[in-house]
């Protein structure tokens, strides 16, 4: 992995152009970790459920993490204003169609490709000596605290133990990767007031007291299969 240590060198992520530096807990990085919530959520909601595209729920889970996505990607500027996040956006809109005639663990296959593909347009950063880069970013592991969470919600109120032990290690490995994001290229990787502002419980192994509260964009807990979208 590229690192950029030395004082005089700009290195700098995605949400570290899209707002002034000094807002750490800003509001973008919380847009990404609720677009992982609601991805998260609605990956494991099929994981477990099968429920169909048609379902309310994960109508609801699908909408959200596109309006999240879609206000991160009217924020970028450059050099990041050609970032493709226009392909994760399609990707959400054609999940009913693409997935109409597949089985529950391919549509949930599905789901987490759209995270994967989310997480690769974030997992760049910038060096005033080489310019934009492939890294693995603050920004990327915001995004895989929340789609890890979400999955963890989902599990828990299924009742999956398998999956909820699953998704605690992938939360807790997000976690250590933002850390070291942070050390490596001086990204922002403020959990505390990020996790305060969407009024999600913190995992046992962190501990924090939340400064901020920012107003979610939408409602980030499990909800209860069932009905359809009108």
């Amino acid at each position: 992995m590229t690192r950029a240590r030395a004082p005089w060198l700009l290195t700098l992520g995605l949400v570290a152009l899209t707002l002034p530096m000094a807002a750490w807990a800003n509001d973008t990085q919380r847009l990404i970790v609720d677009a992982g919530l609601n991805l998260g959520l609605w990956q494991a909601q099929v994981e477990t459920f099968g429920t169909p595209a048609t379902d309310a729920s994960q109508v609801g889970y699908a909408n959200d993490a596109y309006a999240a996505v879609d206000l991160v990607r009217q924020r970028l500027r450059p050099p990041f204003a050609d970032l493709d996040l226009a392909s994760v956006l399609e990707a959400i809109a054609r999940y009913p169609e693409r997935t109409a005639d597949l089985p529950a663990r391919q549509r949930a296959v599905e789901v987490a490709q759209i995270h994967d593909r989310y997480r690769a347009r974030l997992a760049v950063a910038y060096l005033s000596t080489t310019g934009v880069f492939m890294a693995s970013t603050c920004d990327a592991a915001f995004l895989d605290v929340g789609y890890h969470l979400g999955r963890a919600q989902m599990a828990a109120f299924a009742g999956d133990d398998a999956l909820l032990a699953n998704a605690r290690s992938m939360l807790l490995q997000a976690i250590r990767t933002g850390l070291d994001a942070a050390r490596d290229l001086r990204c922002g990787f403020n959990l505390e007031d990020v996790w305060g502002g969407l009024g999600v419980a913190a995992p046992r192994a962190v501990r924090w007291r939340p400064r901020s509260r920012l107003p979610p964009t939408a409602p980030c807990s499990p909800r209860r299969p069932g009905g359809r979208s009108r």
